[in-house]
This record gives C-alpha cells, structure tokens and sequence, in this order.
C-alpha cells in the first residue's frame, strides 16, 4: 500500500473583455463590455466585475448600454479568489472622443426676399446637454428669430461652445 500525497493548485483564470464600441470612439455611443474567461460555474465562491476608473460596477460579466464621458477611461474586468480558483484581473483602456454636433439652420421663406417679407431664422439639432444660441450680425436673437427686416445683408450664426463631451460648432446663412 502506497499513500501518495498530491499537491492540487488552484487555477488561475484567463480574464478578457471586448468592448462593442471598440477602444477608441466618439461620445454619445452606448458600449457593451463583454467579459469572458470568468470562473464561477461550480465555483460560488468566486464573482466577477468590472471596474470603470476605479469604481466598482455591478457584479457580472457583462455591462449594457454604457455612455462613457469624453476621455480616457480604466476598465478593469476582475474576478475574487475563491477554495478552487486565484483571484485575476485584466486591464484596458478605452478613449473616448469629443463629438461635434452638427448643427442646422434655416431661413425661410428662403434666403432672399423683397423687402417687407417676414422671415423665419431658426437653429436645429442642438443635443440637449448642450447650449446653442442664433445671433443676427453678431447680436443674440431669439431662437426662432421671425422678423421683417429692412434692406440689406443679415448674417445669422447659430452655435454652441461645446463641453466637456463635444467640440464647438456653428453654423452661418446669410439672408
């Protein structure tokens, strides 16, 4: 009779994440973070869960719909040690690009018209998180700007100075 004494190690998972908005995008895109390799089937005594910047997010291997600010941001996907299995981690970064809005603007009836014509000046498209302002020659007007106005050249500017998730952007017509 032989008695033999084993040494059993605990395994070390192999962590990894996919983002599905890639590494490296515009603001405004929701993003999928897909973690695989996580060791927790038999294993209840072992989670996992991402890390946005240090904070800690719900437990899980997966997080939905996730609007990172303009920048670059750690995440991190980890998983506890558990009676089988070493605890593990796996970083990465993903930049996230200022966008820049895209703004409209339109004067109707059209952009000349015989004097004692009502026109109509009005800025669009402006993402709700931003402020965006129309001014006629330089001078902040209301946003639609309905006026009848007498001869000559009106420019009109419709724009916003950005944040910290968009660029500045504007747009000009001239009536």
């Amino acid at each position: 009779v032989y008695n033999r004494a084993y040494n059993v190690l605990k395994g070390t998972p192999v962590l990894s994440f996919t983002s599905s908005a890639t590494t490296n995008y515009d603001y405004g895109i929701l993003t999928n973070l897909l973690g695989s390799g996580c060791q927790t089937q038999g294993a209840d005594d072992v989670s996992c869960r991402f890390y946005i910047d240090g904070v800690a997010q719900t437990p899980g291997n997966n997080l939905n719909n996730v609007l990172l600010n303009a920048g670059t941001h750690e995440i991190s996907f980890n998983s506890t040690s558990g009676l089988n299995w070493t605890a593990a981690g796996f970083r990465n970064s993903i930049t996230v690009n200022k966008n820049t809005a895209v703004l409209s603007l339109s004067i109707l009836p059209s952009n000349s018209v015989n004097q004692g014509t009502q026109t109509t000046a009005t800025g669009s498209n402006c993402p709700s998180e931003l402020t965006c302002a129309l001014t006629r020659n330089g001078v902040s007007v209301a946003n639609s700007d309905v006026q009848t106005l007498g001869v000559g050249t009106y420019v009109y500017n419709y724009s916003t100075p950005g944040n910290a998730n968009y660029n500045p952007s504007s747009t000009s017509q001239t009536l």
